[in-house]
């Protein structure tokens, strides 16, 4: 089998979901709550962060889903998205730095400056393609994950508030700020109780 941006970020993210779901669970019953350490044991996580370094192409600084294929932007949020994931999985001061596995402003370059279609709007796959709506989704969620990934924010002052999106939750594709408030509604609903 071919490895493969987006089965990698499927992967990941359902890790990172049963992870989250054992830690609230954990922390309901006032109990240890795991960690991701058994979703990355059974991942070799150097060799998996060294994989998804090298799908961004130097010329383009773009992310390419496969080795020895043509950038395309949707996976600047598979791949961009996947070094975030797998930091919440290992959850360790060992673990290489994301922001410094990956180029985000030359990622963030490639989809500003060669995916925008400047006369109908919204994004391309590459340079030259027609605009759709996943490549537009997926861009602009790889850009956020790019523009947050550092986690300091700092940019040396380079970029007004206003070109900055916001923060993406990286497992949901999900706008922080919308997932949270998600997150409170569904927590204050009664729950019922079903007879087996």
């Amino acid at each position: 089998a071919e490895a493969h941006g987006g089965y990698t970020y499927c992967a990941l993210a359902a890790a990172c979901v049963l992870q989250r779901e054992r830690e609230a669970r954990g922390s309901l019953r006032g109990g240890s709550s795991g960690s991701g350490e058994e979703a990355a044991a059974v991942c070799v996580m150097p060799a998996l962060r060294r994989w998804l370094s090298l799908r961004q192409r130097a010329l383009e600084g773009g992310f390419s889903g496969r080795t020895n294929k043509l950038v395309d932007s949707c996976y600047s949020f598979w791949v961009g998205a996947s070094f975030v994931l797998a930091d919440e999985l290992e959850d360790s001061q060992a673990v290489a730095d994301s922001a410094s596995m990956f180029d985000a402003r030359e990622l963030e370059r490639y989809v500003l400056n060669y995916c925008q279609n400047e006369r109908s709007g919204g994004l391309v796959d590459k340079p030259g393609r027609a605009t759709d709506l996943y490549h537009t989704c997926y861009a602009l969620s790889g850009l956020s994950i790019a523009q947050h990934i550092d986690a300091s924010g700092d940019d040396g002052g380079k970029r007004d508030r206003a070109e900055v999106l916001r923060a993406t939750d990286p497992v949901f594709n999900l706008c922080c700020d919308t997932l949270d408030s998600a997150r409170r509604w569904f927590v204050a609903q009664p729950t019922t109780e079903h007879s087996e």
